[in-house]
């Protein structure tokens, strides 16, 4: 994952930092958000032992915090909260949250999950940003979701999630952002006009793995791109 602390520039930068939550299995960092953000950013310390560090994609200490993610998100599900789950390596380029807002309201959906630009390996809906809405199918999702990755440790929560979305399991309903508004990785080899034309409210740095190499890819990319689009600062509650 890219920093937290990246990401809450450009929260902040927009105005939306006090409905975020984050949650951190590092102490460091949920102390130095606090220390520079006070009390209106919340970070929440996690103390799962071991897991203080970056973890590496792919090794079995990441496939295994992904479980703890899933019991999270049921645990909010079944609180009845509603969320929107965010991964840190992203670039935000315009305000999200009316989108978030309208696309959980126009239609009966459960969830709502980006498409994935490249999708000849099977999947199709990518993980992040997830709306999720707290109903009776969201619950179930999440629990076969906790359960399916416990139970055997080679399985991504995406995989799950796909397959689960793609059979309506026990009613779910599985809704997608267009490409335009979400994209993720094959954004970054898209010329110059095609990007423009898109102008997507967040680009997902996927498809590559290692912390600095997301870095070193996301970092011009911003510096190329962001100054094009107006970042909106008014505050946008999710109710």
């Amino acid at each position: 994952m890219l920093s937290s602390k990246t990401v809450l520039e450009e929260i902040t930068h927009q105005g939306t930092y006090d409905i975020v939550l984050i949650v951190s299995t590092s102490k460091k960092l949920c102390e130095s958000v606090h220390r520079e953000y006070q009390q209106k950013v919340r970070c929440l310390f996690a103390d799962v032992p071991g897991y203080e560090e970056d973890l590496d994609w792919g090794e079995q200490k990441y496939i295994d915090f992904l479980v703890i993610r899933a019991q999270l998100m049921k645990a909010l599900t079944m609180s009845s909260v509603r969320f929107v789950l965010i991964e840190t390596d992203s670039t935000w380029f315009r305000d999200p949250f009316e989108l978030f807002v309208n696309a959980t309201i126009v239609d009966d959906a459960d969830i709502v999950v980006p498409i994935k630009g490249l999708t000849h390996k099977g999947d199709s809906l990518a993980f992040s940003p997830m709306l999720v809405e707290p109903t009776n199918a969201s619950v179930v999702l999440f629990e076969e979701m906790t359960k399916r990755i416990q139970e055997k440790d080679d399985l991504y929560d995406q995989d799950v999630m796909n397959e689960l979305c793609r059979l309506q399991y026990h009613g779910v309903v599985c809704r997608s952002f267009e490409y335009n508004e979400i994209a993720d990785g094959k954004w970054f080899h898209l010329d110059d006009s095609t990007k423009n034309e898109m102008q997507p409210y967040i680009v997902n740095n996927n498809f590559y793995v290692g912390l600095k190499n997301k870095e070193a890819r996301q970092r011009p990319a911003g510096r190329q791109t962001a100054a094009k689009y107006t970042l909106k600062t008014k505050i946008h509650e999710l109710k």
